[in-house]
C-alpha cells in the first residue's frame, strides 16, 4: 500500500502541477510521524514534490511561445530510425522523412532538447546516428483544438518531445554510429534478405527491430482488422517470449555449466541462475526496439519478478505491481500523462482480479512444511497480450518449474488455434488490393507463432507438479 500511495502522490504531482497540496501532505506527514511514528509518510511529500518538479521541468524545456514558427540554427544528432515514406502531397508524389533529433547550440533556445522534424523531398536522406547542422522552422506543441481531437501537447510532454517542425536546411557533419545506427543497418539487412517478398520486407523489420516504416496504410489496416497490429509493436508480449526462451536455455544449458565451472554458484538453484540470461536476453531485445516506453515498462516488471524469485521471499501481488509502477514513474515520471501507461497497468490489474479472485494473491509464497520446498510459485493459466505479458509475471500467472513462465498457454490450445484460424479468415476477407492469400497466411503464421510460443510439452513437462486449478509448483 505504501508504494501505491507514493506512486499516486507522484502521479498527482504530474497531473496537478501546483504546490498547495504539498502543504496538506506535509501536515499529514507531521501528524502521522508525531502520533503514529509513520515515517513512510515523508515519501508522499517527496513523491508529490518530485512529480510537480518534473512537470515544470518538462514544460520549461519546450519551445518558448515567442519562437513559434521561427527558423532557428541548431546542431543535432539523429536518434531512433528515421521514417521514410513516399506520399501524395499537394498534387504530386514526394518523399517525406520524419526524424527524431536531439538538438542544441541555439542562443535563442539554450539547452539540449528533443524535437521531431519532417523533411519534404529531401536532397539527402538522413540515417540514425548522423551529426547534423540544420536550420529548422519549429512550432510549439499544440493542445486540443476541439473536444474530439487528440491533445498533442500532452502527448509530446509525456514523450519528452519539446517541439515539432520541418527542415529548412540540413548538412551532415559525421555519423557517430551507436545502437540506433546498428538497428537501422540490421533493419536494412533484414529487408534486403526478403526483398522478393513485399509483405516480408514490410513486416520482418517491424518484428526484429521495431522499424515499421515499411508498413503501408492498407497493410496496417489489415493487421488492425485481424487483431494482429499489436504483434508488430515490440512490447511486453515480445519481451516475455524472449525472456522465457532464454530462461529455459539458461536453466537447461548455461546454469549447469556455470555450477560445474564455479563451485561457489552451487549455492544457487538452477531456477535462480536462469534469470541472468533471461534478463540479458530481454534487455538485448529491448535495445533492438530502441528502449521505447512499452519495452522499458516490460523490463521493469520483469526485473521485479526476477528479484522476487531470486531472493525467494514472499511477495504480495499488489506490492510487486505497485513496485513496478513506482520504478517506472521514477525513470519516466511524465509517462503518467500518457494513456498507454494506464492501459498497461490497468490490463494487469484486470488480469490479477480475474485470475486471483479465488486464490492467494501472492507472486511467491512460502512452501508447505510437508512439501520439502523452501518456496513455491503460484501460477494460473491465462492468455496474455501486449504489455500485460511480462506483467503477468507480477500477477504470478505464468510460472513453471520454479520460474519459467508461459504466455497464453490456453490461447495456444485448441481454442486459441481456432481463434487464429478465424483471424486468417478475416485476413483473407479484408486483405488490401494486390495482396493474395499468401499475405493472409503470413499473418496467420505470425499470430500463431506468438500465441504458441511455449509448447504444451514444455509447460506441462511434469504432470505431477501441476496441482488443481492449473497451479504449477516446484521446489527449489
Amino acid at each position: 500500500m505504501r508504494m501505491w500511495l507514493t506512486a499516486a502522490a507522484m502521479v498527482a504531482g504530474c497531473w496537478l502541477g501546483v504546490l498547495w497540496p504539498l502543504l496538506v501532505l506535509c501536515a499529514v506527514a507531521v501528524v502521522g510521524m508525531w502520533r503514529y511514528r509513520s515515517l513512510w509518510l515523508v515519501w508522499l511529500v517527496l513523491g508529490y514534490g518530485f512529480g510537480v518538479w518534473q512537470l515544470h521541468q518538462g514544460v520549461a524545456q519546450r519551445l518558448p511561445a515567442e519562437h513559434d514558427r521561427a527558423v532557428l540554427s541548431l546542431q543535432g544528432q539523429v536518434r531512433d530510425i528515421p521514417v521514410t515514406r513516399r506520399e501524395f502531397r499537394f498534387g504530386r508524389w514526394q518523399v517525406r522523412q520524419q526524424i527524431h533529433l536531439t538538438v542544441w547550440g541555439s542562443e535563442a533556445w539554450p539547452g539540449t532538447h528533443r524535437v521531431v522534424l519532417n523533411s519534404y523531398a529531401p536532397s539527402v536522406l538522413l540515417s540514425a546516428g548522423d551529426r547534423v547542422a540544420l536550420d529548422a522552422e519549429l512550432k510549439v506543441p499544440r493542445g486540443v483544438y476541439n473536444r474530439f481531437g487528440p491533445d498533442r501537447a500532452r502527448a509530446d510532454l509525456a514523450a519528452g518531445v519539446d517541439a515539432r517542425g520541418k527542415f529548412e536546411r540540413v548538412s551532415v557533419i559525421a555519423n557517430h554510429g551507436g545502437v540506433d545506427a546498428w538497428r537501422e543497418a540490421l533493419s536494412s539487412q533484414v529487408a534486403a534478405s526478403v526483398s522478393g517478398s513485399p509483405f516480408g520486407k514490410a513486416v520482418l523489420p517491424a518484428l526484429v527491430v521495431g522499424d515499421r516504416a515499411g508498413l503501408s496504410s492498407s497493410l496496417w489496416r489489415t493487421f488492425q482488422l485481424t487483431g494482429g497490429a499489436h504483434l508488430l509493436a515490440i512490447s511486453g508480449l515480445h519481451i516475455a517470449i524472449v525472456a522465457g526462451w532464454f530462461w529455459w536455455l539458461g536453466r537447461a544449458l548455461l546454469a549447469p555449466v556455470l555450477q560445474g565451472v564455479v563451485p561457489g554458484l552451487r549455492r544457487y538453484s538452477l531456477q535462480q541462475l536462469a534469470w541472468l540470461p533471461a534478463l540479458l536476453g530481454a534487455m538485448g531485445y529491448a535495445a533492438l526496439a530502441g528502449f521505447s516506453l512499452p519495452t522499458m515498462r516490460a523490463l521493469v516488471m520483469l526485473i521485479v519478478v526476477a528479484l522476487a524469485q531470486w531472493w525467494r521471499v514472499p511477495v504480495s501481488l499488489w506490492r510487486a505491481l505497485g513496485m513496478a509502477l513506482l520504478v517506472v514513474l521514477l525513470i519516466t515520471p511524465l509517462a503518467a500523462l500518457s494513456a498507454s501507461l494506464w492501459l498497461s497497468f490497468g490490463a494487469v490489474a484486470c488480469i490479477a482480479m480475474l485470475t486471483c479472485s479465488h486464490a492467494p494473491w501472492l507472486l511467491i509464497e512460502a512452501g508447505k512444511p510437508d512439501s520439502g520446498s523452501a518456496v513455491h510459485l503460484v501460477g494460473y493459466p491465462c492468455g496474455i497480450a501486449g504489455d500485460a505479458a511480462p506483467a503477468a509475471l507480477v500477477v504470478g500467472g505464468c510460472c513453471h518449474r520454479g520460474g519459467i513462465f508461459r504466455v497464453g498457454h490456453d490461447v495456444a490450445g485448441e481454442s486459441g488455434r481456432a481463434v487464429m484460424a478465424q483471424a486468417a479468415v478475416h485476413a483473407r476477407r479484408y486483405r488490401p488490393d494486390g495482396w493474395g492469400d499468401v499475405a493472409a497466411d503470413a499473418i496467420f503464421a505470425i499470430s500463431s507463432t506468438f500465441a504458441a510460443a511455449f509448447p504444451a510439452a514444455l509447460v506441462d513437462a511434469e504432470a505431477g507438479n501441476t496441482g488443481a486449478g492449473g497451479v504449477v509448483t516446484d521446489g527449489f
